[in-house]
């Protein structure tokens, strides 16, 4: 499968009942499962911004549960900053060189599942901090 020439942010389809939802995550991203390379999972507290960053080489799929939260992204053509509510697991999908940021504005944790088609390289990581969502103590 051809990589995402620019971001896009959609709603992962979900199956509900009395004990909330469940995602098969592997029939949302758009390349085969044998060429995800890295799948990791991160917690948010309240306030937490995570990402502000961006990747030159890989692609990147975030899968954002729990809300509300702030979302920001720019790939140099298109901008979002948006505020979702929470209610259905989001997937962004970001191609290389798309600056990304998630902050949750809600109680408890959220997480962010996210999936990429290069390893992680812990000694040189393909990342350049950004300044999309500043913290508090940076406004």
């Amino acid at each position: 499968m051809s990589e995402p020439t620019t971001f896009a942010v959609t709603v992962v389809e979900t199956s509900r009942d009395a004990r909330g939802w469940a995602s098969n995550l592997l029939d949302f991203l758009p390349l085969p499962p044998a060429q995800i390379a890295n799948v990791h999972v991160v917690s948010m507290k309240p306030g937490a911004i995570r990402g502000n960053h961006r990747h030159r080489v890989q692609t990147e799929w975030i899968v954002v549960c729990g809300g509300p939260c702030r979302v920001a992204i720019d790939d140099g053509r298109r901008q979002l900053n948006e505020l979702y509510d929470g209610a259905k697991p989001l997937m962004l999908s970001l191609p290389p060189g798309t600056a990304h940021a998630v902050q949750y504005l809600g109680d408890g944790e959220a997480y962010l599942v996210c999936a990429t088609d290069t390893p992680y390289d812990f000694e040189r990581p393909d990342l350049e901090r950004v300044n999309l969502l500043p913290s508090e103590d940076e406004s």
